[in-house]
């Protein structure tokens, strides 16, 4: 295999390989961040709009309010099961492949990382609420079915609601506490966000310093070429300064000897 030289008096610089950027990853970091606080948001939302349909219907005394209501009640834990939580997941699942895309210092990436992990706790302790949901109302939609089967008519004008009222009241104590819970865990989205964007900034720092060092090896190398050229440039003239010399030496000798 032939070997490449490089000529001196040439304007080519080595080649080097210019860091990659990764303001563009870095944003899709901070954009995945965003996502993943905004879909918490909607099942948080989600969440409370279920408080809200537990405690109307603790007040119904119409069984078709009752039904109505829990009706309600099924398709919000229907959208959080089948559509709020997997797009969490996704979304973390996402954030994940792109901070081990990110090139980053390690240290910086472990960071990343560890808040991942924390946007995967938060998300299946969200799934194990939104589960503990699910079962608890399965009991009182249960319950409330077999009281409008056993006496449909009675039940549609003055449906006792006593016989659920104490399921609901404890459901509604777990739905208060998951959104207490809920709430702690948004202040803590809130500060990884924040970690997520220092660390943004601190890869844009390392950038700017590679990129600035990259400039200034560039700058060098063609100094470095630059001032060997100048330097062939004055040994040429010093040889030929030095051959006149000797020529006009030698005509001089031999003008004085003859």
């Amino acid at each position: 295999m032939s070997k490449r030289y490089v000529d001196e008096d040439s304007d080519e610089k080595p080649q080097r390989s210019k860091p990659q950027q990764n303001q563009n990853i870095d944003s899709a970091v901070q954009q995945a961040v965003s996502q993943i606080t905004q879909s918490f948001g909607q099942i948080d939302k989600s969440m409370k709009l279920i408080e809200q349909q537990f405690m109307s219907m603790k007040k119904q005394s119409s069984g078709d309010q009752v039904l109505k209501t829990k009706a309600q009640i099924e398709s919000t834990l229907n959208t959080l099961r089948q559509t709020q939580l997997p797009q969490a997941n996704q979304q973390i699942q996402q954030l994940q492949k792109k901070i081990s895309a990110l090139q980053a210092p390690p240290k910086t990436k472990q960071e990343l990382t560890q808040n991942q992990q924390k946007f995967m706790s938060m998300y299946q302790q969200k799934q194990q609420q939104v589960t503990n949901l699910n079962n608890q109302f399965s009991k009182i939609s249960q319950k409330i079915d077999d009281q409008m089967t056993s006496n449909p008519e009675d039940a549609a004008k003055n449906f006792k609601m006593q016989c659920i009222e104490e399921e609901i009241d404890a459901e509604l104590d777990d739905i208060i506490k998951i959104n207490r819970d809920v709430n702690d865990m948004n202040q803590m989205m809130k500060i990884m966000a924040t970690e997520v964007q220092k660390c943004g900034e601190t890869i844009n720092i390392i950038e700017e310093k590679v990129d600035e060092a990259d400039k200034h090896v560039t700058k060098g190398t063609k100094n470095l070429v630059q001032t060997r050229k100048i330097q062939k440039s004055k040994n040429k003239w010093l040889w030929i300064g030095l051959a006149l010399t000797a020529a006009v030496a030698v005509i001089l000798i031999l003008v004085f000897t003859l």
